[in-house]
């Protein structure tokens, strides 16, 4: 289900605010990359591109395996503006959890988070109106562990970190175990292909 988080994406929600993992309202200016206007070029807003939201994991960032951390997110792909002194960067990413409970469009984080080892991870956008957004997990306890939620997010890599906000949240109608020694790739399909436009009343 994709969340009231994820309706913020779009421009026309001017004054609305993230609601992010800790449950903290944050302005979209201190999350997405486009939203920062107070760099100026030729006497208009510097925006840089926040429609990538491209994950391009690195070492670092597979380690970031805690929902409700604050992580210097790194090795993305985003804009920036010419000239300006700012490099705000935006990505998708999962994380993944144990809870069974029926998303609302309300969730803002997963009903029980896992913590496990992470080895690769992407976010692909397709011609189609798709984009995919995937991360592998090896199963790194001394268990096998029972994976029933699946949440999407954005990260921001700003200075000060923030913390993740969660746009999309599935529970599996089949829970996957993932034994111990193990690894699975879980991904998400944000699909915008069926968006279409009115003719206004006049």
């Amino acid at each position: 289900m994709l969340l009231n988080n994820f309706k913020l994406l779009f421009q026309f929600y001017p004054d609305t605010k993230f609601i992010n993992v800790l449950g903290e309202e944050v302005s979209k200016g201190s999350i997405l990359a486009g939203q920062y206007d107070t760099d100026r070029y030729n006497g208009h807003a510097c925006h840089a591109s926040n429609l990538l939201y491209n994950y391009n994991p690195n070492m670092g960032s597979n380690g970031y395996i805690n929902e409700q951390a604050k992580y210097p997110w790194t090795g993305i792909t985003g804009g920036r503006c010419e000239n300006s002194t700012h490099g705000r960067y935006n990505g998708f990413v999962l994380f993944v959890g144990s809870g069974d409970t029926p998303p609302t469009p309300d969730d803002y984080k997963l009903e029980n988070a896992v913590e496990l080892k992470v080895l690769t991870a992407s976010c692909i956008h397709y011609a189609n109106g798709r984009t995919i957004v995937s991360r592998e997990f090896f199963n790194n306890t001394d268990e096998d562990v029972t994976i029933k939620e699946i949440g999407c997010y954005i990260f921001a890599n700003t200075n000060p970190h923030q913390p993740l906000v969660m746009i999309a949240r599935k529970v599996l109608p089949n829970p996957v175990v993932i034994p111990e020694g193990q690894n699975y790739t879980f991904t998400y399909t944000i699909d915008t292909s069926q968006i279409s436009f009115a003719e206004a009343d006049s």
